[in-house]
């Protein structure tokens, strides 16, 4: 029964069913009505894909315009006004509101011309210029009918704009439920144009709130143009929800493998787990597949796993694996994982996905337990590791491997240091001329004591001292047939060294208005091992068994450049803008105590510290002229160039140069490496590898990079990749062309990868390998 009264100035009580109403009069001309007890539900979760086109969903952006403000503040109660410029009861069960209509209920306002409501139904129906917000969402829509009871109702042609930044039209979207929408005709797209460049249309589709949407006959339109159909497609609704289905299909074009056509199918496993199947089939080669597991059950672990392998007609194929998992214990220990297993290099070099892949020289899988104390480490460690060279490749196995590590620790108070190294490992090799038993014993202690000296007028002297024992269970004996005989070995060694450094010189001066800094440094390192008689009786399974007796001495002298940069800050601070090493060894004993064969070559600590190149073949005092300039005259460029001259043959064995270069969208970076052929220890290359590109992955426009390896030897590009993409206000396509001649792999292919602002891309170029 309805119940009112009008007297302006005054109040009046409304009751309609089980509601009350009052009316309060604000002014002769305009009524608010305040409705108890009513709630309006709708959509609380953030849309995905088609899912934009639904209902209002609170925390996304709808709107026409993003000037609109609300007219009226958030009611302080669960209090529903309604403002109008008039307002009247037209039946027994019937009121009106006309012109203007405000509905306010807590954050939620709801505008319309006229607004009909009707207290025995309980429907509210409006029309014209229909507007609905809430808290940042936004919707426009021709007209609505909601049902207060049930709470379902329905607007019509209905448009807006959607966080992140997508428009929608639809037809009609209907609440049917407290968490079930349906939408009618509708689209979405992130394009302002009036056709827009893409959109996703849907005839129809349901919706469940934080669950799933389902949408029917759902068309990828360029323009007006369909590109892609599916009858039926599942989506979620809460971003951080992933869903299980089939991933978009991918191609791609290559000469060696013909047609690629590409599938997958993502599994959910649980919140923090998931399984993704992909499914390959090459017109040339045949069927290849794999399996990727990703998890993180915590923020302290991680595992990535992932298998693939190709049923080669041209008997290439094979499997591969590959495991990286870390974890972080809660008592301080780390736990990693790194294992990579191919069958064979053919196989890796046709089906890597990368130029570093294809010509990766070894198969390392590792894992290490470790933890660090106050001032020591505790490691335990596994390897197995496979080095590819002509003939049969070297295996190196270590498990297991105990590894106690100590500090520098000052002794009472005394200018003394302590630290040392023990080791206690398992160990194989296989190799051409010689195969261990499973389990090699070696068990290594190195004490050291150093003693820095107090500086006295910039110069620095540090001298250490250590000792070396060393047992090996099996020794090297090229007269039996495996090349090993299990019988011990013990190596005793004692290392003096001495770092001296200064005094240095310095000089500041002007040029023009600015003023620099030059700082001349000398450096000499002194060394000497002794006991080391067995170095040709050892095995060599890594850096702990190359040590030999050595009497020689380090000189070097660096000179810096420094002057005025500015910061980020907006301040300036002191940089080193170049700097010039030149070094060279003096070596007292060019035998090495008899470990030195001449006529081959001769790698072995601490010959390597020097060069990365292999020099010594024969007895000689001095050891080539290491140059190492490093120009870095602002932070977005830099250089480095190294040589290796050779005084005794008067020819620079080696030289490298590396750097990079970035001017606001464009990019340079450039790495060239020459070696002479100096056999036995050296033997020719001459290659550059580079990467030059203009522009950036969201930039507006054209874009391009190009990158390639190129043998000056052979005048092969043994790898090359051309990208080009251009990138609109709401999409970007990207194409590319790359081809390999490296090994079993010669191989043209071409990729393509096709954007869609806010939703992702696909294709066959994937984003980690995209150039910029």
């Amino acid at each position: 029964m309805l119940e009112s009264s009008a007297v302006p100035g005054h109040s009046s009580l409304l009751r309609i069913g089980n509601d009350r109403f009052q009316i309060r009069y604000w002014e002769p001309s305009t009524a608010s009505l305040q409705i108890r007890r009513m709630r309006l539900w709708f959509c609380s979760s953030k849309l995905t894909l088609v899912l934009l086109i639904l209902v209002a969903v609170p925390g996304s952006s709808w709107a026409q315009s993003q000037n609109e403000q609300s007219a009226l503040p958030p009611a302080s109660d669960d209090t529903v006004t309604i403002r109008a410029v008039t307002q009247r009861r037209i039946g027994e069960h019937e009121f009106e509101a006309e012109g203007d209509v405000e509905v306010r209920y807590l954050d939620m306002l709801l505008k319309a011309d006229k607004i009909h409501g009707n207290n025995q139904s309980q429907d509210v129906e409006g029309e014209g210029h229909v507007y609905f917000e809430q808290g940042q969402q936004k919707i426009h829509a021709q007209r609505f009918h909601f049902n207060l009871a049930t709470k379902t109702g329905t607007f019509f042609e209905v448009k807006g704009r959607a966080d992140p930044g997508f428009i929608f039209e639809a037809e009609e979207v209907e609440k049917l439920g407290e968490d079930r929408y349906r939408v009618k005709n509708g689209f979405v797209t992130a394009c302002e144009d009036r056709v827009p460049k893409w959109s996703f249309t849907v005839s129809e589709g349901f919706l469940r709130v934080d669950k799933n949407v389902v949408l029917k006959n759902t068309f990828l339109r360029i323009k007006k143009l369909p590109v892609f159909f599916t009858p039926y497609l599942v989506a979620p609704t809460n971003e951080r929800k992933r869903q299980s289905g089939f991933l978009i299909p991918a191609t791609s074009s290559s000469s060696n493998r013909g047609r690629a056509i590409s599938d997958a199918f993502y599994l959910t496993l649980g919140r923090s787990a998931d399984l993704t199947a992909t499914g390959e089939y090459y017109s040339l080669r045949g069927v290849a597949g794999g399996l990727q597991f990703r998890a993180r059950s915590s923020e302290r672990s991680s595992i990535f796993a992932e298998g693939f392998f190709a049923k080669d007609r041209l008997g290439q194929g094979g499997q591969s694996a590959t495991v990286i998992a870390d974890t972080r214990f809660d008592n301080g220990f780390r736990a990693v994982a790194d294992v990579f297993i191919v069958t064979s290099e053919a196989f890796r070099q046709v089906y890597g996905e990368s130029f570093n892949t294809i010509v990766r020289p070894d198969e390392v899988s590792s894992g290490f337990l470790t933890k660090n104390f106050s001032s020591y480490s505790l490691n335990v460690f596994s390897e197995r590791r496979l080095t590819l060279f002509e003939g049969k490749p070297v295996t190196t196995r270590t498990f297991p491997s105990f590894n106690l590590f100590g500090h520098n620790r000052q002794v009472k108070d005394w200018p003394v240091y302590f630290s040392f190294d023990t080791a206690v490992d398992g160990l194989s090799r296989s190799d051409r001329d010689l195969s261990t038993p499973p389990l090699v014993q070696r068990f290594d202690f190195y004490p050291r004591v150093t003693v820095p000296l107090r500086d006295f007028k910039g110069m620095t002297l540090t001298p250490s001292f250590g000792w070396r024992e060393t047992f090996y269970s099996d020794r090297v004996e090229p007269a039996v047939r495996t090349g090993v005989v299990p019988r011990n070995l013990v190596r005793s060694a004692f290392d003096f060294q001495a770092r001296f450094t200064g005094p240095g010189v310095e000089k500041i001066f002007e040029l023009g208005d600015h003023r620099y800094k030059h700082l001349i440094e000398p450096e000499v390192h002194y060394r000497y091992f002794t006991g080391i008689g067995e170095l040709r009786d050892i095995i060599r399974f890594d850096e702990r068994d190359i040590m030999s007796n050595t009497n020689e001495v380090e000189y070097a002298i660096q000179n810096r450049f420094f002057s005025r940069r500015s910061n980020s800050e907006g301040g300036t601070t002191n940089a080193e803008f170049l700097s010039i090493r030149i070094a060279q060894k003096y070596f007292f004993d060019p035998t090495f105590g008899g470990a030195l064969v001449p006529g081959q070559r001769n790698v072995f600590f601490p010959l390597n510290t020097l060069s990365a190149f292999s020099f010594q073949d024969g007895e000689r005092h001095l050891s080539p002229i290491i140059t190492r300039v490093r120009v870095t005259p602002a932070s977005r460029y830099t250089a480095d160039f190294r040589m290796d001259y050779d005084q005794r043959v008067h020819k620079i064995r080696a030289a490298s140069v590396t750097g990079a270069a970035y001017v606001e969208n464009k990019f340079l970076a450039l790495t060239y490496y020459n070696t002479r052929n100096l056999p036995p220890t050296q033997f020719p290359s001459n290659q550059i590898r580079a990467t030059l590109g203009y522009g950036n992955s969201t930039r507006i426009g054209m874009n391009a990079a190009f990158s390639f390896n190129y043998d000056f030897r052979s005048s092969v590009f043994q790898y090359s990749t051309s990208q080009l993409a251009y990138n609109w206000d709401c999409c970007g396509i990207a194409l590319e062309w790359r081809q390999f001649d490296f090994g079993a792999r010669k191989e043209s292919q071409v990729r393509f990868s096709f954007s869609l602002k806010n939703i992702g891309s696909f294709g066959s170029l994937r984003k980690q390998e995209r150039l910029f």
